[in-house]
């Protein structure tokens, strides 16, 4: 059970300003080759995830390190964050988010503990 919380209304009334941008979660279309090898060709918006505010920064200004620690090891990578208005737990990393029609891959997920914002590592896909 959540615990009650008190939010400023001033706050609320300036809530908008802060998600200055919408993100369009996609994720890959896959199909077959002539060979019958899996491959992606595309990505489609994902139902419900296809205009989420959010804000988008530079990760690298507020943090002094960006390490994503995997199975397969920690390393660095991730130059941008974007905080999104929501929980969104079914997001994936095989994923992308798209921010005013620049694509990112998506690095890692972390849904906040209070369930209201969802907090995305991403790099610029080249």
């Amino acid at each position: 059970m959540k615990s009650p919380s008190v939010v400023s209304s001033q706050l609320l009334s300036n809530i908008g300003q802060y998600y200055d941008k919408a993100c369009i979660i996609m994720e890959p279309v896959k199909s077959k080759s002539p060979s019958g090898a899996i491959q992606r060709k595309d990505w489609q918006a994902v139902t419900g995830l296809d205009s989420i505010p959010c804000r988008l920064a530079s990760a690298v200004m507020k943090r002094a390190n960006n390490e994503v620690r995997t199975p397969e090891g920690t390393y660095v990578v991730a130059p941008y964050e974007a905080s999104l208005a929501g929980s969104y737990p079914q997001i994936k990393e095989e994923w992308r988010a798209q921010i005013d029609g620049t694509d990112y891959d998506i690095i890692l997920v972390s849904p906040d503990s209070a369930g209201v914002t969802t907090h995305l590592a991403l790099k610029i896909v080249r």
